[in-house]
């Protein structure tokens, strides 16, 4: 049976369903809470009935294909094998092949335990000419049928994301260029150490994230993919960034915390739109000195290096809202840190400063202010008091 409800617009719509296999035991169950990522297209289940050990399927009211009288506002499943399969609640005991479903948009296969061999396509995925996305999560893909599976995606003419996140890639194929649409690749917890130089021709990929794989040098091939917004390549083995990363200038977001980076090229910093650098838990003991060539910087991590000092041109940051250097050797601020108006949040916890710099009364868009583990530090709290956005409540200063 299924409910229908009204949803935040007043209009009234099919609560989604959860069906997930349990040895030969079909049970099934609704899920609430769905919610509206805006960094995509599609709606995504907040929580779900999960079973160890289990595939989860998802259908997201596919019932007017089965006679059920409701309207269908979003389309997107989670499925084992070819088939969904519909028991006990409908009179004739319905099989659903995934193919028969014309206007499904995206599919999300997860499955449970790495090592395990993973249904992660049908024969038939080619008939799904709306399918925008496939996800894929968890078990363990091999070279050729990940090669299999692009193959049969890329005559797909809506498709433009792929995730395949835990599936045990060790490589890309080469055959990966045929997804020359693609605009999201997400290939994070796998094995993978080198790119294909093929990856070089889908021209048009906006997000790529390789985070948690066996890099120990920065791809160059990504230098060659121009229009890439963000990029993460984090949890990685990375000792150096190469000169050619100046290139992607259309860059916004980099995530590189994690790795074993000892510097920073000069280059990085000529990236005029970039908004967020996280370059935390690295190995950094100094920063270049044309780090204030990010004028677009808003989100800036450096905590967890062995920094203890800023270059004099950070104060032309003036776009930087949050400021983390924790975890690193500071003793004191440069003066023009007060400069940087925009200032919401900065973490200087577990340094060495023996004195609240003076810097920091000067921020009056401040609202967040963590200075613990900081032994000995002296702060001026009347003139923290003078900072009307700062409220006590909002100021970490445990030791």
């Amino acid at each position: 049976r299924c409910k229908t409800s009204l949803n935040h617009r007043g209009e009234r719509h099919t609560n989604r369903l959860i069906i997930y296999r349990e040895s030969k035991t079909y049970k099934m169950g609704t899920v609430h809470n769905i919610f509206d990522d805006s960094d995509s297209d599609f709606y995504y289940s907040q929580d779900y009935i999960d079973v160890d050990n289990n595939v989860v399927i998802e259908i997201n009211s596919y019932l007017e294909s089965i006679g059920y009288p409701g309207r269908i506002s979003q389309e997107q499943i989670y499925f084992f094998e070819d088939k969904i399969h519909l028991f006990e609640y409908w009179e004739d005991n319905h099989d659903i092949p995934i193919c028969d479903i014309p206007h499904l948009k995206e599919i999300r296969v997860l499955q449970k335990g790495l090592g395990r061999a993973g249904f992660f396509y049908t024969n038939r995925i080619e008939k799904l000419h709306s399918l925008r996305a496939y996800k894929g999560s968890g078990g363990f893909i091999s070279n050729s049928g990940l090669e299999d599976l692009i193959d049969k995606l890329s005559k797909l003419p809506e498709m433009n994301m792929l995730e395949m996140r835990g599936c045990g890639i060790k490589e890309i194929p080469s055959n990966v260029d045929q997804l020359d649409r693609l605009k999201y690749l997400l290939l994070h917890s796998n094995f993978i150490h080198s790119l294909p130089i093929e990856l070089s021709n889908i021209t048009d990929l906006l997000v790529l994230s390789l985070s948690k794989n066996k890099f120990c040098t920065f791809p160059v091939e990504v230098c060659d993919l121009k229009m890439l917004r963000k990029i993460d390549l984090s949890y990685n083995l990375i000792e150096v960034l190469p000169e050619c990363i100046v290139d992607l200038n259309q860059l916004i977001e980099l995530k590189l915390d994690n790795n074993s980076l000892t510097k920073l090229p000069q280059g990085l910093f000529e990236i005029k739109r970039m908004k967020e650098l996280n370059v935390s838990g690295n190995y950094l003991t100094e920063l270049p000195k044309n780090i204030g060539g990010l004028k677009n910087l808003e989100h800036l991590d450096l905590s967890a290096n062995d920094l203890s000092r800023l270059p004099g041109s950070f104060k032309e940051l003036k776009n930087l809202t949050s400021l983390y250097i924790n975890k690193n050797k500071f003793r004191e601020l440069p003066e023009e840190i007060g400069e940087l108006k925009k200032l919401r949040s900065i973490d200087l916890s577990y340094n060495h400063f023996k004195n609240l710099p003076d810097c920091i009364y000067e921020l009056p868009e401040l609202s967040r202010l963590y200075i613990g583990n900081n032994e000995g530090m002296e702060v001026d709290w009347e003139r923290i008091k003078e900072l009307s956005n700062l409220k006590v409540d909002n100021i970490d200063a445990a030791n």
